[in-house]
């Protein structure tokens, strides 16, 4: 089965300390649902950041990280460092040496729903 390298993805942090995961394309919808909606732009840039999915060089564990903020080390075996997964999309896996990791592209499950639901607004008030 092939490994996944994902794109970033936009958390935001919420009162209680947990990273959450704001969806595409309504991200700060989810931004607002947690820190409110008059949030200042300070309080964005402590609260919000990317994960992005990391490999350890040394057991191949999986995680996602914020780059910017979270420690390279792998939580898993803590001896490998963490390299950046979409740099190793596409390319024969390091591990096994003869599988490849895919780069996946992003859902678009949730656009595809909204641009339906315009189109469908959009014919009814025409019709």
């Amino acid at each position: 089965m092939p490994v996944e390298a994902n794109a970033r993805r936009m958390y935001v942090v919420d009162h209680a300390g947990k990273r959450r995961i704001c969806p595409h394309p309504l991200e700060y919808a989810t931004v607002e649902k947690h820190l409110g909606a008059n949030v200042s732009d300070q309080m964005l840039r402590e609260r919000t950041g990317h994960l992005e999915e990391y490999f350890c060089s040394n057991c191949f564990h999986a995680v996602a990280i914020d780059p910017d903020r979270d420690s390279h080390t792998c939580s898993e075996c803590a001896e490998g460092t963490l390299e950046r997964g979409i740099e190793l999309a596409n390319r024969t896996c390091p591990r096994c040496g003869e599988g490849t990791i895919v780069g996946k592209p992003m859902k678009t499950d949730v656009i595809d729903e909204i641009i339906r639901s315009l189109d469908c607004s959009r014919e009814a008030s025409d019709g």
